[in-house]
């Protein structure tokens, strides 16, 4: 079968984009294994097929950075931001902080994302900011996972911004 590559996305030849719905609306999801974990916390991190995950007795911060780009205009919206994660620690939750940061470093944008209680299975947080994107922003989210309990791990499995352009 005969691909055309369009930026990240690839689509079989057989369907067709028109000028008027070319890309308006783009998911960009990244492994929790993009996260990688800030000072004081790079013994404490390790990777799996479930994402990014805390081994320690104490809580453990990872960055995670969050690249889009734009395909058809300069100005992109971030319509919605999504997490799935584990949150195995009764006492302690995972957070999430999104950043919309300028090119000097200045935060434009926060919202944080908090799991509530623990769960066996994986959990889904999603919050919509709804803001541009145009010229020199770039995205990120700042994790904290709770320490290890009897042997469960805490783990930032998957985070997704949505976008239309």
């Amino acid at each position: 079968m005969k691909y055309l590559a369009l930026s990240a996305l690839v689509l079989p030849l057989g369907l067709a984009l028109t000028s008027s719905d070319a890309l308006a609306s783009r998911s960009f999801r990244y492994p929790g294994a993009v996260c990688q974990p800030v000072q004081g916390s790079a013994g404490c991190v390790e990777y799996s097929q479930y994402g990014v995950h805390n081994t320690c007795g104490s809580t453990a911060t990872v960055e995670c950075a969050l690249p889009i780009d734009t395909t058809t205009s300069t100005i992109i919206n971030v319509d919605y931001w999504s997490l799935a994660l584990y949150d195995r620690n009764t006492s302690t939750n995972v957070s999430c902080t999104l950043n919309k940061v300028y090119i000097d470093g200045s935060i434009q944008y926060t919202t944080t994302l908090t799991s509530s209680g623990s769960s066996a299975s994986n959990i889904y947080l999603t919050v919509g900011p709804g803001l541009a994107q145009n010229g020199n922003y770039t995205w990120r989210a700042r994790c904290t996972i709770p320490a290890v309990q009897s042997g469960n791990f805490s783990h930032i499995v998957m985070t997704q911004l949505l976008t239309t352009e």
